[in-house]
């Protein structure tokens, strides 16, 4: 574990979408019942033109690809070769969450910790990180529509 394999196969296509769904799930009602998100479109037009911006969409692409780096292939696969599977995805998916106190309320780390189980789970069972890349942009892409400014 905590190889750095960015290809993209066949089938990875389901398995992102499982994986977004699967976010989802958690996050979306942990974010409405919480009053944490707003509904789509509450940030206005400018908030959808900054994300399909060349910036916005590298803004994306770095913070997926250093967070994937380095919470799933580094930290996830560091702790999955000294614990094993279960602890490892538990204890990344919490520091994952945890360190998104930095500049989010409680509620946006425990979306994060959830989060981080789904693309812990992807990464193991793919052996790469493009599927927890794939999915973890997919998420953001969306928290940008929805998130309060």
């Amino acid at each position: 574990m905590g190889e750095l394999d960015l290809r993209v196969r066949n089938g990875d296509a389901k398995l992102v979408l499982l994986g977004f769904l699967a976010t989802l799930v958690v996050a979306l009602p942990v974010g409405y019942g919480t009053g944490f998100l707003l509904p789509p479109g509450a940030k206005g037009p400018q908030a959808v033109a900054a994300l399909l911006s060349i910036e916005g969409v590298v803004n994306i692409a770095q913070i997926v690809l250093f967070e994937e780096i380095l919470f799933r292939a580094l930290l996830f696969g560091g702790l999955y070769n000294k614990l094993g599977r279960g602890p490892g995805v538990i204890a990344s998916a919490v520091i994952f969450g945890l360190l998104h106190l930095i500049q989010f309320p409680l509620v946006m780390a425990i979306m994060a910790t959830w989060a981080g189980v789904v693309f812990a789970l992807q990464y193991d069972r793919t052996r790469r990180l493009s599927t927890p890349i794939l999915t973890h942009a997919l998420v953001i892409a969306v928290q940008y529509f929805i998130l309060p400014t």
